[in-house]
């Protein structure tokens, strides 16, 4: 049977990077979802029975929370977001936006925002933006919806599709860190790009103000040159720079350069022709974060002068190979993502007799199985 692990690739400055699988650590129950990140640096993610779970490290050891329990019980599929102030957006069952939050003292608690809001049956994962609270996610209808809160106005919605007559889109967006920027792939796979313009107070309390004003719509299908995109882009904080997968496998970088526009790089060719199968992360060390063809955690990065470079990560930490999107720290030295294992049993020291090429390297070492408590 297969199971997925939370897993830790920590690198410890010494150009080397730590494998710590998490599950086994907490003896947490199996996830199902990829992991996400808060400002505080706990790390959310689906349980494979749809819970929320959330996992922090106080200095010493790793500890797991179940949060759906906690708050009440809504279960959750597909991806989450996680706001700035370390509440937790998730797709509930039943397509309604649920809105999971840390009320001190009494505990995690749970809002349906699609009922305070409208907005109808979402299908996409929801994108929380990193400095505002507003969150953008696909409905069943293939329209690109942010939800937004205001003191007075409490939770609203906004069809951008419809406000901005922006294509339709598949796929979940992706938000820039100054959160002015929103990118997303269109139905027919080709990147959109949605700006938004600065509007003061005052024009925007004005009676004539709408959506259209301040939030601008491009198609960069043709202008960047990159006609057919696949999975999902990362974006960085300024929004001028954006990662996608390619349909063919090719990892591609856009750059906007103020006086030439967008230029297009193709970081796969250039890094040595490798192909990637999941949607790139950005890393604060610069460059990103993706899972390669072969299921390997790679980072692709520029160096000067010698240009793109990738460093397989799984391949340095025991060969761990991963499925799905990883998450990456603030300080850019860990990388959490999900484990592939076929069983439980595997987690014991390796047969002597077995082939050097099945071996995986990690359990060779007896502090490591220890650690993660592998047993002769």
């Amino acid at each position: 049977m297969t199971v997925h692990r939370l897993v830790q690739f920590f690198f410890n400055g010494a150009d080397q990077w730590e494998p710590w699988d998490i599950t086994d650590l907490t003896s947490a129950p199996e996830i199902a979802g990829d992991p996400v990140l808060s400002p505080a640096g706990d790390v959310f993610v689906r349980g494979a029975d749809n819970h929320l779970l959330r996992f922090g490290y106080d200095g010493s050891a790793w500890h797991q929370e179940d949060v759906t329990s906690a708050a009440g019980g809504w279960a959750i599929v597909g991806g989450i977001a996680v706001a700035p102030d370390g509440s937790v957006f998730g797709r509930r069952e039943d397509g309604m936006l649920a809105h999971f939050y840390f009320r001190a003292p009494s505990g995690w608690e749970q809002w349906d925002v699609s009922r305070l809001a409208g907005g109808g049956t979402l299908s996409g994962d929801p994108i929380s933006s990193p400095v505002e609270q507003r969150v953008f996610v696909r409905r069943a209808d293939a329209h690109l919806v942010m939800f937004e809160f205001g003191a007075e106005s409490g939770w609203v919605h906004h069809d951008l599709t419809r406000v901005l007559q922006m294509p339709r889109v598949t796929g979940n967006p992706a938000v820039s860190g100054d959160g002015r920027s929103v990118y997303c792939r269109s139905e027919d796979n080709r990147l959109l790009h949605l700006y938004q313009t600065p509007i003061t107070d005052s024009q925007r309390q004005h009676f004539y103000f709408t959506l259209a004003m301040e939030w601008e719509c491009r198609d960069l299908g043709e202008t960047a040159g990159c006609v057919r995109l696949a999975g999902n882009p990362a974006v960085s904080d300024n929004g001028r720079e954006v990662y996608v997968r390619r349909d063919d496998g090719h990892l591609m970088h856009l750059h906007h350069a103020r006086d030439k526009g967008w230029e297009l790089v193709d970081v796969s060719r250039l890094a040595g022709g490798t192909m990637v199968a999941g949607d790139p992360i950005i890393s604060p060390r610069g460059g990103v974060h993706v899972r390669r063809i072969d299921n390997h955690l790679v980072h692709f990065y520029f160096r000067p002068p010698n240009g793109w470079e990738q460093w397989d990560i799984s391949h340095q930490a025991g060969n761990w190979s991963m499925v799905g999107n990883p998450a990456v720290s603030g300080d850019g030295r860990s990388v959490f993502a999900r484990r592939t294992q076929l069983s439980r049993r595997r987690f014991v020291a390796q047969d002597p007799g077995l082939p050097a090429q099945r071996r995986d390297p990690l359990l060779e070492h007896a502090e490591w199985r220890h650690l993660l408590g592998h047993t002769e």
